[in-house]
């Protein structure tokens, strides 16, 4: 689960260009990191939902227990449309959005037009959830009209491009980091490392340049799931009924 859950963090590391022969603690410089227009998240979203294709079986109904690799999954038991789409969102951003159906996904997230799509933006046949005699289906866009899938049809998470029964275009509501906030996020990540304790036992398990890799990616991961916990709990409010402390979006 572990290596999953360093989607992003992964992808942005192995940009960069230092040849650091020190132990894992050394900094890892940020003129280093190259980036593309993409969002840390939204890099970090495309790359979990690439990392199951082909992986896993399509079922009906079949949604997620945790994030990362689920051990009910083999070669029976695997996800929907919509439980694919939820588990990228939870593994990626740290966070269950609650994306466990078409009618939960096409209902809480923004619409927005075929020509604001951006990559990690979601397209589904119509708005609603399916019904006995009409069903929806939901993907992921991955930019240049190409859109990725648990296809019931493929049995398994494909990649396609120009899916024509897309009709209605959402977007899911999260917080993207900015440069300036990639930067200090990066900054606080070299911090923390310096203080890790148990840095220079663990280097002898590893090979320097991969472990530091592997440090620099977790703390990465920590800090974008610490910003999108925060933002999910000031969208929310606890009230007190008969007692007991209920939470509920503001």
């Amino acid at each position: 689960m572990v290596g999953i859950a360093l989607f992003c963090c992964l992808l942005i590391v192995s940009e960069i260009k230092s040849e650091a022969k020190d132990l894992p603690t050394q900094e890892v410089q940020e003129e280093s990191v190259e980036r593309n227009i993409l969002s840390i998240e939204r890099k970090g979203i495309l790359e979990t939902a690439m990392s199951l294709e082909g992986k896993i079986p399509y079922e009906w109904g079949g949604k997620p227990i945790n994030e990362g690799w689920n051990k009910r999954w083999n070669k029976f038991n695997g996800l929907d449309c919509s439980g694919y789409v939820q588990w990228v969102y939870w593994t990626a951003l740290g966070i269950n959005t609650g994306l466990e159906n078409t009618y939960a996904i096409s209902n809480s997230c923004k619409q927005i037009k075929k020509s604001e799509l951006q990559p990690g933006d979601l397209g589904l046949m119509f708005k609603g959830g399916s019904t006995e005699g009409r069903t929806n289906h939901v993907g992921i866009y991955l930019g240049d009209n190409n859109w990725i899938h648990c296809s019931s049809s493929a049995d398994t998470v494909v990649v396609e491009d120009d899916i024509k029964y897309f009709k209605y275009f959402v977007r899911v509501d999260f917080q993207e980091t900015s440069e300036e906030e990639y930067h200090e996020m990066l900054r606080i990540a070299n911090e923390r490392i310096k203080g890790l304790n148990k840095t220079i036992e663990e280097a002898e398990k590893y090979e320097e340049e991969k472990k530091s890799e592997n440090l620099l990616g977790e703390e990465l991961r920590k800090l974008i799931w610490e910003k999108q916990e925060k933002y999910k709990s000031s969208k929310e409010e606890t009230i007190t009924l008969f007692g007991i402390g209920i939470v509920r979006p503001k």
